[in-house]
């Protein structure tokens, strides 16, 4: 802000220019400071309470924005952007009807406002005024027919209002216009599902009515049970014999079968989610974010509560085929997410490369051939693949970038420039949009990344080298259009390149992934990663001439960076051009955090880096000319190839040749005695012998695209973390890990997939139950014959003992009869031609299931689903908290003690009702406040608007849960109590002079019947412990007693 004490002098519009300046910045407090003055010298200033309004905007202060562009509005009326742009502060507060208000209004002053049109649709369907906003969609498309988005909403809207085909119609045009749609892909899909589903309806009343609950392949068992025991219990019995009917048959196993899954109501193989993985187009993503996206792309598959897949993310990636030693592009059928609590090996190499592992994970080794072995047994000296070089094919254009219609105009000094970065700013800079990466672009990338920042919307860049300060300062000139400021920096000697524009920083964010975060947070831009090897070689030597230096001691170029992405970026780029560099990590004294150092050595690497990247200043290039023109012999402890000693011999015998004659040399023997084999001196000696097999097999490894890299750490440690896996056609290999090495994925992903291509049959109650006579046997019968035509098929009864109850009761018992009876004649079927059908029932009242049901040959199995353990009622408390106002620091793992004995339902209460209290408070402190206004003779409308504006509501604190758990109990003792009731021993009491008296008696369930119902009476058994409950006890008081604590401090 400008200084106080020449006020007098300096008038409004200065103070406004000062706004702007400071907004284009980002920089909105100082802005809203400027813009105040402004309005004090000048209160009837329109355009400083708009800019004002766009500050606390973007501040998110939706309330104070409204008020400015009120009172912009009152001094501009026929200014239709205001009302447009206060509209969009009421939609962020979720006040639609009041959005719809000034979407009106802009409309009226501009009939043709597309972005008011479009925005009215978005409040009408939030509101689920569904033909109002489709209204506003089609409007919006005759002003811009090539508007995907448009149409994809006004999809969703017909979807909404029932209308499938035309949703269908409007989602199939939004892709047509954008395939990268990824939301109209899904509604598409699921409106097409839909579609399908009413298409199978046919004859008469509902015993005639098709069950419309067939799915196919989105769910399986493992997705209704949703347990590892069950998983554990049931795949080798049942699903497996589905999925191979024919060898089942064979060793006389069944196909398909029956589970009876009861409980109390209401209740690998990897690499760890950092570890980045390279795509075939050279992008590099950590594997967790490669999830999220290809999830977002395709439907996500739960296996059970712990492990989830997604199929054909349409995702390629490099892979090495054992076969013949090389680097493939191959596909990535799906990608795996488990939870995991157990040991993770990092794996670190003598390069300086490392990654982190399950226990299983297969790694590539040689040992006389190429095989697979797994982290738990590497050990220090064992040698494994990593990439010798990597060939991408880059992205011409990236996808996206062509979605980025907010800068079709960015170039033009109109109003309408840069609307999507700051509205109507009237002074943003305009700058020259470069949508495609080329060499210029790629150099002044590498340069600003490597010694420059970015602060308040301007981008810096210092160095003493005059070249490279014009280099910079030409680009951002010829290329962005922006004129940058050169000054002498702090430093004697150095100057600094200033370029300001928030436009340019945020095109370059958005179109190239170039981000300014902080030297430890550098990380290359996506665009570099998808290029090709010369810009890719060009943002190499822009760098390398920043940060590198070339040693004069030794052979050898050392760069260091904080940022241990940026590293890793560097070291796969490198691999394009077959340079295989050293990481080391390193600890500057005085600092805690770690520097990253690479080093390109031998004189392999330093001349093939002279070649094909090079450096740019003179000075530079003749310290690298003084090693490579040197005559010097490459380390033959590098490129190695080990553990071939037995293979050397077998091929040597195989020619009939002598060591001697063999290795054309006296010494080498010395190789058929564990001595390690340079690749160059073996690819010499094999050049023009005779192709035996064995002489084949050294062909392929010594032409191999890898090269062998010592293990010299295995550390292991204890977590319990989400891991994931990729599954790769044919060769099951990728490559991951910072640095890069080749891993190769785990079958436990292609088996579970393999499950999931079931069928699965909902039958639900309302499909079944009938009132007319003979209507429900129908019915279950027709669901049976739907799972036998679409086998192999899962077919699940949730409240199963409302179908299949007891025949013997008293109350309905001939209804009860008849669907018992016919559920018996169904599944009687099973051995003869219910193969492939898999039965899965539900139930809260395992007792009350007829027995015949529960006989070998129908639910031959039971499975106890239980309460949930601590860790589940963790995961279910945050589940349920995750769209609710939390404050910070919520100990839910105490919570998740807190409610020892709970069931899922129980937490879902739970955390409404701690979500009632701060909402109870905040509605009676409007209500209060308003009627203090409408005391004061202010209208009730105004004075509810302005209640609603003071009264902040505040977040769910720990003192609310701990408020709502004194109010509510756990809801399962009462079924335990039924439990042990129906299958435990009876206990009968009675007080005889004032004693009581206990007498045990038989159980209601004979032996045979109990022996199914084991696990849940062993648990009954143990919750009637005097130990068990004391344990409970103590534990719920110690987890409240500190939750307490916490809610004081």
């Amino acid at each position: 802000m400008v200084d106080s004490k020449k006020s007098s002098s300096v008038d409004a519009k200065t103070y406004y220019q000062l706004g702007n300046d400071f907004y284009e910045k980002a920089d909105y407090e100082k802005a809203i400071e400027n813009y105040n003055m402004a309005i004090l010298l000048n209160p009837i200033f329109s355009e400083a309470y708009f800019n004002r309004a766009l500050c606390y905007y973007q501040l998110k202060n939706f309330d104070k924005s409204i008020v400015d562009y009120s009172k912009a509005a009152e001094l501009d009326p026929p200014n239709s952007i205001i009302y447009n742009n206060r509209g969009d502060a009421y939609y962020r507060k979720q006040d639609f009807k009041e959005a719809v208000k000034d979407y009106d209004k802009a409309i009226q002053l501009n009939p043709n406002y597309l972005k008011a049109f479009y925005n009215r649709g978005l409040s009408y369907a939030s509101l689920e005024e569904y033909e109002k906003a489709i209204e506003d969609f089609s409007k919006v498309i005759q002003l811009k027919e090539d508007f995907a988005e448009a149409y994809h909403l006004r999809g969703l809207c017909f979807e909404y209002a029932n209308n499938l085909s035309t949703a269908i119609e409007d989602y199939e045009k939004a892709l047509k216009l954008n395939p990268d749609l990824t939301e109209a892909k899904q509604h598409l899909e699921g409106a097409k599902a839909k579609q399908a589903q009413e298409g199978t309806k046919e004859g008469e009343g509902k015993a005639g009515s098709d069950i419309k609950m067939l799915q196919k392949p989105n769910m399986s068992f493992e997705d209704v049970a949703g347990m590892i025991k069950m998983k554990e219990e049931i795949r080798d019995t049942i699903v497996y014999p589905m999925i191979n009917p024919e060898l089942a048959k064979h060793y006389g196993k069944l196909g398909g079968g029956g589970i009876l899954m009861y409980g109390p109501p209401g209740c690998g193989k990897c690499v760890s989610g950092d570890t980045p993985v390279l795509l075939s187009n050279g992008d590099l993503k950590p594997i967790s974010a490669l999830y999220e996206e290809a999830k977002c792309n395709s439907n996500e598959k739960r296996i059970n509560e712990n492990e989830t897949i997604v199929e054909n993310p349409d995702l390629e990636v490099l892979s090495f085929n054992r076969k013949t030693a090389k680097m493939e592009r191959k596909r990535i059928n799906f990608v795996y997410k488990q939870r995991y609590k157990g040991k993770l090996y990092e794996i670190v190499t003598h390069s300086g490369r490392r990654i982190e592992v399950t226990p299983e994970h297969p790694f590539i080794s040689i040992n006389n051939g190429i095989e697979k072995i797994k982290a738990d047994l590497l050990r220090k000296g064992t040698y494994i693949a990593i990439p010798r070089e990597i060939s991408t094919i880059p992205n011409q254009l990236d996808k996206k970038i062509q979605k980025l219609e907010q800068f079709n105009n960015i170039s033009t000094p109109t109003g309408d420039m840069l609307r999507y970065i700051s509205y109507r700013h009237p002074h943003t800079r305009a700058i020259h949009p470069i949508y495609e990466v080329n060499q210029e672009l790629a150099n002044f990338f590498g340069m600003v990344l490597s010694e420059g920042s970015a602060i308040h919307g301007t981008l810096f860049f210092s160095n003493s080298d005059h070249e490279l300060i014009d280099c910079v300062a030409n680009t951002s000139k010829n290329m962005f259009g922006i004129t940058p400021r050169i000054n002498p920096d702090t430093s004697e000697g150095v100057y600094k390149v200033e370029i300001g524009s928030v436009g340019l920083i945020k095109f370059l964010e958005l179109a190239h992934g170039f981000k300014m975060q902080g030297s430890r947070n550098t990380k290359i831009p996506k665009s570099i990663m998808e290029s090709d090897e010369e810009i890719a070689g060009a943002f190499l030597r822009a760098v390398f001439e920043c940060e590198s230096n070339i040693r004069t001691d030794v052979p050898e170029i050392e760069f260091t960076t904080a940022s241990k992405e940026f590293a890793n970026g560097i070291s796969y780029l490198l691999l394009r051009f077959g340079i295989v560099a050293r990481i080391k990590p390193k600890i500057i004294k005085g600092n805690d955090h770690i520097y990253w150092r690479l080093y390109i050595s031998s004189h392999t690497n330093l001349t093939c880096f002279e070649r094909e990247i090079g450096l740019i200043s003179e000075r530079k290039r003749k310290a690298l000319e003084k090693w490579t023109k040197r005559n010097i012999t490459g380390s033959t402890n590098v490129d190695v190839i080990p553990n071939i000693s037995a293979l050397l011999k077998r091929a040597r015998e195989s020619l009939g040749l002598s060591k001697e004659r063999f290795y054309q040399s006296k010494n080498g023997y010395r190789y058929e005695l564990s001595k390690n084999i340079s690749r160059d001196y073996l690819k010499r000696i094999m050049t023009g012998k005779e192709k035996t097999e064995e002489v084949k097999k050294l062909s392929i490894i010594v032409e191999s695209d890898v090269l062998w890299d010592e293990v010299i750490e295995v550390n292991v440690q204890e977590v319990n973390c989400n891991v994931y896996d990729l599954t790769v056609e044919d060769n099951h290999t990728f490559i991951a890990g910072f640095g890069g090495m080749v891993v190769h994925n785990t079958y436990i992903v292609k088996a579970a997939a393999g499950e999931c291509k079931a069928g699965f049959i909902n039958a639900k109650l309302s499909d079944l139950l009938d009132m007319y006579v003979g209507n429900t046997e129908k019915n279950i019968h027709k669901v049976f014959e739907l799972a036998r035509k679409n086998s192999p098929c899962i077919l699940f009864f949730d409240e199963v003992d409302a179908i299949g109850g007891r025949r013997d009761q008293g109350e309905g018992a001939q209804y009860m009869k008849m669907a018992v009876n016919q559920m018996l004649y169904e599944m009687d079927g099973i051995e003869a031609h219910n193969e492939n059908v898999l039965v899965i029932a539900a139930t809260n009242a395992p007792w009350d299931v007829d027995p015949a049901l529960r006989r070998s040959g129908r639910f031959s199995k039971a499975i106890y689903i239980s309460e949930p353990d601590t860790t589940s009622r963790e995961a279910i408390i945050k589940l349920h908290a995750k769209k609710r106002p939390m404050a910070k620091g919520i100990p839910f793992k105490l919570l998740a003690w807190a409610t020892y004995g709970y069931a899922s339902s129980d937490l879902k209460a739970l955390v409404m009702e701690s979500t009632d209290i701060p909402w109870k408070e905040a509605y009676l402190s409007i209500q209060a406040k308003s009627q203090q206004y409408i005391k004061q003779g202010i209208a009730q409308e105004e004075a509810d608007q302005r209640a609603k504006t003071e009264i902040q509501p505040r977040p769910v604190t720990t003192r609310d849960f701990l408020n709502a758990l004194g109010k509510r109990d756990s809801s399962l003792p009462p079924w335990y109590g039924q439990a042990k009731k129906q299958i435990g021993k009876q206990e009968e009491i009675t007080m005889i002079d004032g004693k009581e008296h206990k007498k045990v008696g038989e159980p209601k369930m004979g032996p045979e019947e109990r022996q199914q119902f084991k696990a849940l009476l062993g648990q009954i058994e143990k919750r009637n412990k005097s130990w068990y409950k004391l344990y409970i006890k103590m534990i719920r008081v110690f987890a409240i007693g500190l939750l307490h604590l916490k809610s004081i401090f």
